[in-house]
């Protein structure tokens, strides 16, 4: 995602909690040869939409998903431990 390319995956938590289908991966129903392939051939498809759902993606994981993040989250859970002591 991060290289602004476009995601397909199984609807699986917790992927479905981040990619929203359609809009920054494209999302198929696990074990389905058939929804694997249909998703595959939409995005090949449509090169806008590839490049569309690609900038959604990269956008998202820059804003929300870098370690820096991560580290952010922990900093606040931290604090919040600290001032109920």
């Amino acid at each position: 995602m991060a290289m602004a390319k476009a995601v397909v995956a199984p609807s699986y938590q917790p992927i479905e909690s981040i990619v929203r289908d359609g809009e920054d991966g494209i999302l198929f129903k696990p074990a389905d040869r058939g929804s694997l392939k249909a998703s595959l051939e939409y995005l090949i498809a449509d090169e806008k939409k590839r490049s569309y759902i690609g900038m959604n993606a990269r956008k998202k994981i820059l804003g929300s998903y870098l370690w820096k993040h991560n580290a952010g989250k922990i900093l606040d859970i931290y604090k919040k431990v600290l001032k109920s002591d």
